[in-house]
């Protein structure tokens, strides 16, 4: 058996891949269709640019805008719902004082 990666981990970096692709997929749609927009309400065909234009110029920042609430919502939504380890918290409480006590004997800490 030559491969050397386990089999879970290619198929989460295939499904990665798959995400990465659709994401750059939509982004390429998304500014295919910004560009076509400003490209009509830049044209300069008349009564083409009164509603279109302000739109247009005004895609881009609440599309970023957009994307900032989207990763606030997600890192809440990750924090409220993290696991805590209450066994897992006191051993690395026992370790810390253990690292402060040897510390502390060999004169680094006072």
């Amino acid at each position: 058996w030559p491969c050397r990666v386990p089999l879970c981990r290619l198929a989460a970096a295939r499904r990665m891949g798959q995400r990465s692709r659709q994401v750059l997929r939509w982004l390429y749609t998304s500014a295919a269709a910004w560009l076509a927009l400003v490209a009509v309400a830049f044209s300069g065909l008349p009564g083409e640019g009164t509603l279109v234009r302000p739109a247009a110029l005004a895609l881009p920042v609440v599309a970023i805008v957009s994307l900032g609430a989207y990763a606030a919502g997600t890192v809440a939504y990750k924090v409220m719902v993290f696991e805590s380890h209450p066994e897992e918290r006191a051993q690395l409480e026992s370790d810390i004082r253990q690292a402060r006590a040897e510390l502390t004997q060999a004169g680094v800490l006072k």
